[in-house]
């Protein structure tokens, strides 16, 4: 049996509530500072990653490529913190173009080569002051593509990560060859949130298969969501 963690991707941090908690955690905040630095060396205009993080949803939306990039660096500081607490997992999936946690993960990318290789650092025009768009700015933006890489051994007898072939554009395929091809009994997203839609979801747990969210697993984390459930009822009244 194996286990995959599953980073949920571009749309992790599309609610205000979510990115207000999630800049709370040690680890996203440290890889957030060190993007800052990433960018602040670079020759990219004037821009504060904690500004936009926290900024409204339609701030924070109407840039697609400063979204991408944020999601990205907080996914990989989630995966650090779940690495405090668990065991590699055996295998990694997420999306493998853009700016992708699943590569620095799988070491393709260091978190360095991730932040200066962005597209968003390519903006022309001065992204600070933030201003509202009545529309997000999709221009040069492609589809997603999804990969998937599973621990092995090289040569040397040291640790690698190998590339599954999986369907590139379809979450669900992917997650069905995993399931039948590689035994996966156990998948464990990295979000915030969570990349599998609820339908595929309920057919994994039918099929006896776990699937779980890092930070709900996170013994110190309990305030993440309670916090933010809290919070919806206050409104709902």
């Amino acid at each position: 049996m194996s286990d995959a963690v599953v980073f949920q991707g571009l749309n992790a941090l599309d609610f205000e509530e979510i990115r207000a908690s999630v800049v709370r955690i040690p680890e996203v905040t440290r890889r957030i500072m060190e993007a800052q630095r990433i960018w602040d060396s670079s020759e990219a205009s004037h821009f504060d990653f904690f500004n936009f993080i926290a900024s409204e949803d339609r701030v924070f939306m109407s840039n697609i490529r400063l979204k991408s990039l944020a999601a990205a660096v907080v996914q990989v500081g989630l995966y650090e913190r779940f690495l405090r607490y668990h065991k590699p997992p055996q295998i990694i999936v997420g999306n493998a173009n853009g700016d992708s946690a699943l590569k620095v993960a799988a070491g393709i990318l260091t978190f360095e080569e991730m932040v200066s290789q962005s597209a968003a650092l390519k903006l022309t025009r001065p992204v600070a002051p933030l201003q509202l768009a009545d529309a997000p700015v999709l221009s040069g933006i492609s589809l997603t593509e999804y990969g998937a890489y599973r621990s092995a051994k090289d040569d040397n007898g040291e640790s690698v990560m190998d590339e599954i072939s999986v369907d590139k554009i379809d979450p669900a395929k992917i997650i069905a060859t995993l399931v039948e091809e590689h035994d996966v009994r156990s998948f464990t997203n990295v979000g915030p949130g969570n990349l599998l839609y609820p339908q595929l979801e309920e057919d994994l747990k039918m099929a006896d298969i776990q699937v779980v969210e890092s930070i709900e697993m996170d013994p110190m984390l309990s305030w993440f969501w309670t916090g933010m459930r809290s919070r919806d009822f206050a409104v709902a009244q």
